[in-house]
């Protein structure tokens, strides 16, 4: 009760304010995260594949072992799942904090080279 009147909890400018901008933050949470799952399967080129032959020239191995690689890649990063089954379980990933592993500096986690140039980009 506010003077004897009683207050409705978003009747309040501030709590208006306060829910409108969480509610735009969720909204551009979100596109963000649908930006970040979509744009690198819209890129011409594979990054797996470019990641296969890294691997592959790096150990020496047998031409014939590419494609049982490429095969153990795509299942371990999901990539035989259909799409809104792929976005799903990256929106579940990025909620638990889980932003899997770097493709360019495979195979560490994006969260410890996130944590390792952070401090320095803070620095910046």
């Amino acid at each position: 009760m506010l003077g004897g009147k009683r207050v409705k909890p978003l009747s309040h400018p501030f709590m208006r304010y306060v829910v409108k901008r969480l509610a735009m933050a969720a909204v551009v949470f979100f596109v963000a995260l649908l930006l970040i799952f979509t744009l690198p399967r819209l890129i011409p080129g594979n990054p797996l594949a470019a990641l296969v032959q890294r691997i592959t020239v790096q150990l020496q191995t047998d031409p014939e072992l590419v494609k049982e690689v490429e095969k153990a890649l795509t299942e371990q990063f999901k990539l035989n799942e259909p799409i809104h089954v792929q976005f799903i379980d990256f929106l579940s990933d990025v909620i638990r904090g889980d932003l899997g592993l770097s493709i360019l500096f495979f195979p560490l986690p994006v969260s410890l080279l996130i944590a390792t140039y952070l401090p320095w980009t803070i620095l910046l």
